[in-house]
């Protein structure tokens, strides 16, 4: 496969010292990736990343819309949208829940992997599992599910949905979540890599979007998006144990999502096979 128009973007702010999803990837893409930070912070995260990293500044403010200014303006056809704090895991065996870490060879799988699922495959938009949820479904991938953390996009397909409502800067926090309900809405599946996993040393961790997250702009996203899709979201609230990450939060404002409700597309046979892959 030709990736020569595929690009790999980074949003990060408030927290050049964090580095840890760019020096996972191989130096190949390494080179075709851009972190986009904050207005006035190029110089930071330059005295801190490698001289050939590509750094950019964002006019625009939140995870949002700092997502759709990248969709907007990538001058890349296939783009993947990474947190700036990843750490990846594959497999030891197809088909089995232990893992261990990834390497720069299965990161360069991954990527090969989820952008040929775009190019090959024609998938608008396409992710990565969460580590615990690959526990649970031993298939290599699924379609229709939630997806966050990692985002793939076929650029000129969002762009033209854009006017059906297709875009990252309705919602303050949870935009990923918005985008990929609407896809599903117009009929557009995802597919999710769970041969390979992602994880994180926590939600909310210091920078990034903690910096204007709280309770009150948790339970506003939370509220938006039951608002946007009525039908399949649910405003629920939970008690936080790791209060100290979530700004001290003792109960935040969250959401329940019916994804496969959701799309109006036709049922993908696979989903048998994700069934059965279930563990028992």
């Amino acid at each position: 496969m030709n990736f020569r128009r595929c690009h790999i973007y980074i949003p990060s702010t408030s927290r050049a010292d964090v580095n840890m999803t760019f020096l996972a990837l191989p130096m190949d893409w390494r080179r075709r990736t851009t972190i986009v930070v904050g207005r006035g912070e190029k110089l930071d995260y330059q005295k801190r990343f490698p001289k050939y990293a590509n750094i950019i500044e964002c006019p625009k403010k939140g995870i949002g819309k700092v997502r759709q200014w990248i969709i907007d303006n990538t001058e890349a056809k296939y783009v993947l949208m990474f947190d700036d704090d990843l750490r990846f895991a594959t497999r030891v065996k197809k088909g089995e829940i232990k893992l261990r870490p990834c390497d720069q060879e299965d990161v360069d799988k991954i990527l090969r992997i989820l952008f040929g699922y775009m190019l090959r495959d024609k998938f608008v938009h396409v992710g990565l599992a969460k580590r615990t949820e690959a526990s649970f479904f031993l298939c290599d991938h699924r379609t229709v599910v939630r997806q966050n953390n990692v985002h793939g996009f076929n650029v000129r397909k969002l762009r033209r949905l854009k006017k059906k409502g297709v875009r990252f800067d309705l919602m303050e926090l949870m935009e990923d979540f918005h985008v990929t309900l609407r896809l599903f809405e117009l009929g557009y599946p995802n597919k999710v890599l769970f041969d390979y996993t992602w994880d994180q040393r926590g939600s909310n961790y210091r920078g990034g979007c903690s910096t204007y997250r709280d309770g009150k702009t948790q339970k506003r996203a939370a509220l938006a998006l039951k608002d946007l899709h009525p039908k399949f979201v649910e405003v629920v609230k939970k008690e936080v144990k790791a209060a100290a990450s979530w700004n001290d939060m003792k109960v935040r404002y969250d959401v329940r999502i019916q994804w496969r409700k959701s799309y109006t597309g036709e049922e993908d046979s696979h989903w048998e096979l994700e069934r059965k892959s279930l563990r028992k």
